[in-house]
């Protein structure tokens, strides 16, 4: 599925209008269903109490004026609060007339007497105020602390009030949905941090628009979509399943090297080799026995010699991927070492943690590679990456993963609560699975090692990125059922990838239909 911005949705309409001739209205009463639809069986939503609509000017308050309009046809009861009453187009003041007509009581938002005795009974509130909160708009702020105060069932359409469509970020006052209503195509807003924490459970109404309009070639950003993966050959041996090299690991940095390996075994790869320094295998052995060791030499800080690259290359030649770069260090004889594998090294290539430091005065080592790379950065590292602030890359993901990508020629996966993968022909997906208890030590290096297993499994590097993506969310989100959020650490994901890759297998539909039922279409 595509995920837009407000101006690409609304091109995506007035194509639409002018290429099918059909009037404006219609799209509106086909949201206003689809909303109605939500509100009879969204299980938060009661169907016997009455409904309180807040409506902004545009699209979203004139869909909130149709759906008064068919409650009030369907005999429920139903009132219309206005963001602006006495402004506006002419054809906002018509609909506005129109709904009054039906009998339908429409007041402006200011009577807030009356709205304060409204929402002191129970009730249903559908936020309709899209675009109607400014900064001087104290009326519509007043409603919103007042709803969010009492902790009134909310339905919102397109996007909570208050929370930016394209950025997903919160003005001082925004709406706590139970649930949302994209209309056409969801906004990057509806999964983007913070506002998609915000926005409850995510619907999609098409509005009635044809599948090709909403195809929007010129929309680059979808959402992640895995791929099934190869069927287990029954006759397999572990060189079959991928033989990944990892090239990680520092006298000060034990956890992240271990767990990247063993991630890639228990994520379905045969062979994981840890090519570390030697003073640091017998403390790894304990932890990752089934991972094969290539002991190296080191400096007195226990970290990577530059000399090592003729040996880790005769290493790589026997395998299908490598990475570089979980708990390396930043000593400068390891840091020249990964500018030798970027410049040497003819296999595909995962540079996390520690060897993105390697790349950021140096990106054209990038560009010379024959083979694909993958940087799997944290907003820091993009930070460094870029030469830009952490604010900056908070603020617009999607558009710094896509920068990286291109200027680096590189898969990108901007890591984050909605990881953002981003290709360098300018293609972005959003990742749907995961949850806050990821947020841990450690989880971007289990992460690194599902990514490799897909690849060692034969996926093609694009489809194994986005796969492994996925599934590493996946495995988190089982961890979370298993023992909540709060406490989860990176080795609780790792011995939750077998069960999430059985799962997968057994039921790849039903998998991606509960993840990407965080946006349902209706």
């Amino acid at each position: 599925m595509k995920v837009c911005t407000t101006v690409e949705m609304h091109a995506i309409e007035a194509y639409a209008l002018s290429e099918l001739a059909i009037p404006s209205f219609l799209l509106d009463e086909n949201a206003a269903f689809s909303a109605g639809r939500v509100l009879r069986h969204h299980p938060e939503f009661p169907t016997s109490v009455p409904v309180l609509i807040a409506c902004g000017p545009g699209l979203v308050g004139a869909a909130g004026l149709a759906l008064a309009r068919q409650l009030h046809a369907a005999e429920r009861q139903v009132q219309v609060l206005l963001a602006s009453d006495t402004t506006g187009q002419q054809n906002w003041l018509d609909n506005v007339q129109t709904t009054r007509r039906y009998g339908v009581s429409c007041n402006p938002i200011a009577a807030f007497d009356q709205l304060t005795s409204d929402l002191s009974q129970p009730c249903v509130v559908v936020d309709a105020l899209s675009g109607a909160v400014s900064n001087d708009s104290t009326d519509v702020h007043a409603f919103i602390d007042a709803v969010n105060e009492r902790s009134v069932p909310v339905l919102s359409l397109d996007i909570p009030s208050g929370i930016c469509p394209d950025t997903g970020r919160l003005t001082n006052h925004f709406v706590r949905a139970c649930a949302t209503l994209a209309f056409g195509l969801p906004k990057r807003g509806n999964f983007l941090s913070p506002g998609a924490s915000y926005q409850g459970r995510l619907y999609v109404t098409t509005m009635g628009l044809p599948p090709h309009f909403l195809a929007a070639p010129d929309v680059k950003v979808e959402l992640v979509k895995p791929c099934e993966l190869p069927t287990r050959v029954a006759h397999g041996h572990k060189g079959t399943f991928g033989d990944i090299l990892f090239i990680a690991g520092a006298g000060t940095y034990y956890g992240a090297p271990g767990l990247a390996a063993l991630a890639s075994l228990k994520a379905g790869a045969g062979y994981a080799r840890l090519a570390c320094p030697a003073s640091m295998i017998p403390a790894l052995a304990t932890f990752a026995p089934e991972v094969v060791f290539a002991p190296q030499r080191q400096t007195l800080e226990a970290s990577l010699t530059r000399d090592n690259l003729s040996s880790l290359l005769s290493i790589a030649q026997a395998v299908d991927f490598v990475v570089v770069g979980p708990g390396l260090s930043l000593h400068p004889e390891t840091q020249g070492l990964v500018r030798d594998i970027l410049v040497s090294l003819p296999k595909p290539l995962l540079v996390d943690g520690d060897g993105l430091s390697a790349i950021v005065d140096h990106p054209d080592l990038l560009h010379g590679r024959s083979s694909p790379t993958v940087l799997t950065p944290h907003p820091g590292e993009m930070a460094r990456l870029l030469h830009i602030s952490m604010r900056q890359v908070l603020d617009e993901p999607i558009e710094i993963a896509r920068q990286a990508a291109v200027r680096f020629q590189a898969i990108i996966v901007l890591k984050g609560p909605h990881s953002i993968v981003a290709h360098p022909n300018g293609e972005t997906s959003l990742n749907t699975s995961g949850n806050s208890g990821m947020g841990t030590a450690g989880s971007g290096d289990v992460l690194t090692g599902t990514i490799a297993a897909m690849a060692g499994l034969g996926l093609p590097l694009r489809k194994a990125v986005q796969t492994g993506v996925f599934i590493h969310g996946f495995a988190g989100d089982l961890a979370s059922e298993t023992m909540g959020a709060d406490g989860m650490t990176a080795r609780d994901i790792l011995f939750h990838l077998p069960e999430a890759i059985r799962i997968y297998r057994k039921s790849h539909a039903s998998v991606l239909a509960d993840h990407h039922g965080a946006c349902t279409v209706i």
